[in-house]
């Protein structure tokens, strides 16, 4: 004899095994891209009549180099460096400039590179070799947008 009981017990044996039967269509995801980068910024003071800065930018162990130049007016002119980083000034008058860094560790890349990873920027007259920065940080990651098909990522550091 079947009672109440073992009735919703086999009602809800016969769901489980139903519901394990049924696939769930993937969610599309998202139309978006992350940036992953970690960017080293900050007010850099000029000596007189600077033209040409030469820039060594490093990720860790892994470095670029590049020259910047100024003269090359309007706008912000960057260094001649490959894809994977930049350095830019953003702002300049006759005595400083702001330079901003960035390191593209690429849109595939989900998981950041661990906390305390170094960056490390310098900076040179070209014409002179007058060192006018030397700057390490060690990064801290966040997570800027997640979702189910993106993990998205960056670090801000100042000098």
């Amino acid at each position: 004899m079947i009672t109440k009981w073992n009735a919703v017990r086999l009602g809800v044996a016969a769901l489980l095994a139903f519901s394990a039967c049924v696939e769930e269509e993937p969610e599309p995801c998202p139309t978006y891209a992350c940036g992953n980068q970690a960017t080293l910024g900050g007010m850099l003071l000029l000596p007189p009549e600077t033209s040409l800065l030469d820039v060594h930018f490093c990720f860790e162990d892994e470095c670029e180099d590049g020259t910047i130049d100024l003269s090359d007016s309007p706008g912000f002119p960057c260094a001649d460096s490959n894809a994977r980083s930049s350095v830019c000034a953003e702002e300049q008058n006759e005595a400083w400039i702001r330079l901003v860094a960035s390191w593209n560790h690429g849109q595939e890349t989900e998981t950041s590179p661990p906390d305390g990873s170094s960056y490390s920027l310098r900076v040179t007259d070209a014409e002179s070799g007058e060192l006018l920065l030397d700057e390490t940080r060690a990064a801290t990651y966040e997570i800027v947008r997640e979702d189910h098909c993106h993990r998205c990522w960056g670090a801000d550091m100042s000098f």
